[in-house]
């Protein structure tokens, strides 16, 4: 029982690379041999009581059959199936005919009616375990051997046993050749079904092999398309809570939009205002400079008049100086002082007139003319200090013959008051010269002012014109904007659809996953 229980794990071992037919022929010569070894020490036992005499030739060819069936054993332990099973049909096929020549000497009648069975036998072993030349070579090598021994009996036999031996020799070659046949043909049809059935097998295994590996990548691909799908489904659903958001901030940036372009419309009109407001004040500042320019000109009129002044008072001067140099010709220098009054009076008419003209100039300049009006007012003082001293020259000429005594002293009083006329007269002069400066620098800074109003200006209409463009170009992105809006919306109703493709696409992912492993199990 050891035995039997030895021949799977021997099998699996040394045919572990071989065919199935080859392993299922190991393993039932393994069995065959196993078991013929028990049959034939059961018949050790068996001729000893059956046939003591022939105890000995029994047990002698018995044990030589087991022996070979053990070498066949030990040739099959080795892993070589096809020459342990040669080796026990050939040996086997060996020994039975030897056995059957054998019977020439003793038994010659008895040569067609024991070992011709076992002969049947061994045809039966070569068509099961060895290849159809083998089986072919074994049952001609018995039908020669079996046509040689009836030739080498058949004189040694009566009439009755060649008989016996002609029909042993026919009927034991036609078994035979049937016998060949039908184990060629039962070898032929069991090995074509056989590699038949290999080649099936052989492509049963290969498309057993290509589906699986066609279900592992489906599997891979349903996983992969699962997980595809359900990154799309949250891609789909980022890009709507992304389209959501844009639109959001597309109506926000609209609102806003369009409150910087009512801002910019503001800004345009208040451009606008300030180049009209800029133009007219530009307009006022020529105005200005035309009055400054005529104030430039009366300014250089009365210096003019303030030199032709000096001049005179330094002449009333010299004379003055004359007529204290010589106060014997004081009489005759009456009637001359008589003219040089008038002069005077007419002078001090003129500063009268001046004075009162510088005063009307500087109320018209305001507070830059505050200083020129007191000027004008010290030279008005002066005038009427004039007058009050021509009249007292007046006087004096009238007196002057009865204020001879006195009028060296007067004389001097008139010179120091002439004197002090001419002081006064510088002054002026000096004044109206600072004036003057003070005059030219403001036309230079007029001209700068209007200048810069003239740039002010161009800047203003320049910013007049951008917000208008800033304008037009608000209310295009405006547009735009609402143009996006519109197209963020209908982008996310696209997700939309999306997002419900994606569901389905997942749904059937997990499905055909779910197959694929119900087709594994």
């Amino acid at each position: 029982m050891a035995l039997f229980k030895t021949a799977p794990s021997f099998i699996k071992n040394k045919f572990g690379d071989d065919s199935y037919l080859v392993k299922r022929k190991a393993g039932a010569l393994y069995y065959f041999s196993v078991s013929t070894i028990t049959i034939l020490l059961l018949m050790i036992t068996i001729f000893l009581v059956a046939q003591p005499v022939s105890y000995e030739r029994s047990v002698i060819a018995i044990g030589t059959l087991i022996f070979m069936i053990l070498g066949t054993l030990l040739i099959l332990v080795s892993g070589r199936y096809t020459a342990a099973a040669n080796f026990i049909v050939m040996g086997t096929a060996l020994l039975l005919m030897l056995a059957q020549f054998a019977k020439l000497a003793k038994d010659p009648h008895t040569g067609y009616t024991s070992y011709f069975y076992l002969m049947l036998v061994i045809v039966v072993m070569a068509a099961l375990f060895c290849k159809r030349k083998l089986l072919v070579g074994v049952s001609v090598f018995f039908i020669a051997g079996d046509l040689a021994f009836y030739i080498m009996v058949r004189d040694r036999l009566d009439e009755l046993g060649s008989q016996a031996a002609r029909v042993g020799v026919v009927d034991s070659v036609f078994t035979f050749a049937l016998v060949t046949v039908l184990s060629y043909l039962i070898v032929s049809i069991t090995e074509g079904a056989i590699r038949r059935s290999d080649r099936e097998a052989k492509t049963n295994r290969d498309n057993y092999r290509k589906i699986q590996s066609l279900l592992e990548s489906v599997k891979d691909s349903s996983q992969t398309l699962a997980g595809s799908s359900s990154e799309m489904k949250s891609l789909t659903l980022g890009f709507m809570d992304n389209f959501q958001s844009q639109a959001s901030s597309a109506e926000e940036i609209t609102a806003a939009m369009e409150e910087v372009s009512s801002t910019t419309e503001h800004n345009a009109g208040s451009a606008s205002a300030q180049f009209e407001t800029v133009t007219g004040f530009l307009d006022r500042l020529n105005v200005l400079s035309g009055m400054v320019d005529s104030t430039g000109g009366k300014i250089k009129e009365s210096m003019t008049v303030v030199n032709d002044i000096a001049v005179h008072a330094k002449s009333g001067e010299s004379s003055l100086e004359s007529m204290q140099s010589s106060m014997t010709k004081i009489h005759e220098g009456s009637d001359r002082m008589t003219g040089i009054v008038e002069i005077i009076d007419s002078i001090s008419d003129k500063i009268n007139l001046l004075s009162l003209n510088a005063a009307i100039e500087a109320a018209r300049a305001g507070d830059a003319g505050r200083g020129f009006a007191v000027v004008a007012d010290e030279i008005s003082k002066l005038a009427d200090q004039t007058a009050s001293s021509l009249k007292e020259i007046d006087s004096l000429i009238k007196l002057n013959i009865g204020e001879i005594a006195r009028g060296s002293t007067t004389m001097d009083t008139a010179v120091l008051t002439i004197r002090r006329i001419i002081d006064g007269v510088g002054a002026v002069n000096a004044r109206i010269s600072e004036i003057a400066g003070v005059m030219a620098s403001q036309d230079e800074i007029n001209h700068g002012v209007n200048e810069q109003a003239s740039i002010v200006k161009d800047r203003a209409s320049e910013i007049k014109y951008a917000s208008a463009e800033q304008m037009t170009a608000s209310e295009e992105i405006v547009k735009s904007i609402s143009s996006v809006n519109e197209i963020t919306q209908a982008n996310s109703e696209i997700l939309n659809v999306l997002k419900n493709h994606a569901e389905e696409v997942s749904r059937l992912a997990d499905y055909l996953e779910r197959q694929v492993t119900l087709f594994d199990a």
